[in-house]
Parts: C-alpha cells; sequence; structure tokens
C-alpha cells in the first residue's frame, strides 16, 4: 500500500426498526451511498429457542434480557476506509434516527448474496 492509498476493510452496520416500511426507505437512502442493504423479518427468540440458546451459550444465560428495538433488521455492508470510522458511524446512525430505527453499531465483514448471512473476516470463502 502506498501513502496515497487508505486501508479499507469490509464493514456491516446493523440496524432495527418497528415497521419494514421504515427500514426500506433508510435502505433506499444508504444505497446511493454505495451499500449493499438487506432488510429481514427478525422477530425476538421464543421460550424454545431462548433456553436452546442459553444451552449452547450458558455463560450469557444470566444476562439481562436486551431491549426490543423493532423485528426488521436492517444490515448496510460497503468496503470503508479506517480512517474517518467514528465519522461513518456518526453518518449511519443520523440517517438511521432519521427514519425511526435503532442503530446497533457494526462489525468487521461482508453479508453473503445467497444468504443474507455475515461472512467475518477470518472465514474462509
Amino acid at each position: 500500500m502506498t501513502n496515497h492509498e487508505a486501508a479499507t476493510i469490509p464493514y456491516t452496520h446493523w440496524m432495527y426498526f418497528s415497521d419494514r416500511s421504515a427500514a426500506e426507505r433508510c435502505a433506499a437512502e444508504l444505497e446511493p451511498l454505495d451499500f449493499l442493504c438487506g432488510v429481514d423479518f427478525s422477530p425476538p427468540l421464543t421460550a424454545e429457542e431462548l433456553v436452546e440458546f442459553h444451552s449452547e451459550y450458558p455463560a450469557l444465560a444470566n444476562l439481562p434480557d436486551a431491549p426490543q428495538h423493532g423485528d426488521w433488521l436492517l444490515r448496510a455492508a460497503r468496503s470503508v476506509e479506517i480512517d474517518g470510522m467514528i465519522a461513518r458511524h456518526g453518518m449511519v446512525e443520523a440517517i438511521v434516527a432519521r427514519h425511526g430505527g435503532f442503530y446497533d453499531g457494526g462489525e468487521s465483514g461482508w453479508l453473503d448474496l445467497r444468504t443474507g448471512e455475515a461472512i467475518h473476516q477470518e472465514d474462509e470463502r
């Protein structure tokens, strides 16, 4: 990498909305900014799913319940420069707030276009 090239990483932002139309309006605003967006229905875990989750991850069983932020998950992914990452978080968070959503941060990685699941940098795909 030369001095003129900025280091970039794949990055996916996570946002929650109470209704699908708000999530889709937010995605429509993010897409022209070169984000690959996907909206999915993501209801809270059922009692049975919660028991299964706690049996698989017992260290998490005693944590308080997370607040519900809405059942519609919007993930927006793109390659980003590492420098200025906090400013970009602020930009995405402001867009999400304008559409009435909850911004839940992000993580390095891409979305698998076939499954919609996150692909982390350590994954071998």
